[in-house]
């Protein structure tokens, strides 16, 4: 997992082939409406409002086939997470929806607007998560071929 602010994205540009284009799109996006946005060779983003959930009442999941690059536009959350093999499985990989559940015990980790997280399939994560009350906020998921 890698956390981040948007205005240092540069640094991580080389590690995949897409990620320049990714972050590209983020940067430029902030005023766009909710919704999926196709991108080049079969990545894609999913611009949402979200409500924070209380600790410990969502799950976690992991992906195979796409790398998540997550951007919060404004708000803030605690993302949890944990390392995919130390969980254990409670819902089976669906392929066609590229998800997997599982429990565990994860470590949270708190981003704010501007921020930006990049979870790779070993990287299990429980988004969405509050500090205290439930609050609202933007966040754009990129989903990067792996």
């Amino acid at each position: 997992m890698i956390l981040d602010k948007l205005n240092e994205a540069k640094k991580y540009e080389a590690m995949h082939p897409l990620f320049q284009e990714a972050f590209d799109f983020l940067k430029n996006a902030e005023d766009k409406p909710c919704g999926r946005y196709e991108l080049s060779r079969g990545m894609y983003v999913v611009i949402s409002d979200v409500r924070t959930h209380a600790p410990g009442t969502g799950r976690f999941e992991a992906h195979r086939r796409f790398i998540d690059i997550q951007y919060l536009f404004s708000g803030h959350s605690a993302c949890v997470w944990a390392h995919t093999p130390e969980l254990e499985t409670v819902v089976p990989y669906d392929e066609e929806k590229d998800v997997l559940f599982l429990e565990g015990e994860g470590a949270p980790i708190p981003v704010h607007g501007g921020e930006f997280y990049v979870l790779y399939p070993e990287d299990a994560h429980e988004p969405h998560q509050s500090f205290g009350e439930a609050d609202g906020y933007r966040v754009a998921v990129v989903k990067v071929p792996v």
